[in-house]
């Protein structure tokens, strides 16, 4: 994983958004943190499965609920394409442990609600150093 180990590398992630919104707050909260370089935004899973395969970024920041193709359906094909990238699913659906469990089984790093998205480059630095 490129991780900052005082050689100047940057964790290259992938914004997986079908809300503006959000992708605009997540892209400047790890801009801001310096530790990631996010190299490709998308609005919806078959966009996020293709920028998975082609750049091959140590993180996706996966939402769930989106227009075509969602997360749930995103993320395994993400992890067959893109096995060394550690994909945190985001979502504003909540802390529900079903969705946690269920994120995880397909095979997520880690969740996180979109209510907590400030929390996320931290959690993001942690499972692409772990992974």
């Amino acid at each position: 994983m490129a991780t900052d180990g005082g050689n100047g590398a940057r964790t290259k992630v992938v914004l997986v958004d079908d809300e503006a919104d959000i992708v605009f707050l997540a892209r400047t909260l790890f801009e801001r943190d310096g530790r990631f370089d996010v190299v490709g935004e998308a609005l919806d899973g078959e966009e996020a499965v293709r920028l998975a395969e082609e750049l091959q970024p140590e993180a996706v920041l996966l939402d769930i609920l989106m227009p075509g193709m969602d997360g749930w359906e995103a993320l395994p094909l993400i992890r067959r394409v893109a096995p060394e990238t550690a994909v945190v699913v985001v979502s504003a659906l909540g802390r529900h442990r079903d969705i946690a469990d269920r994120a995880t089984a397909l095979g997520a790093a880690a969740y996180v609600e979109k209510a907590k998205l400030g929390s996320t480059p931290s959690l993001v630095a942690s499972v692409c150093t772990v992974s």
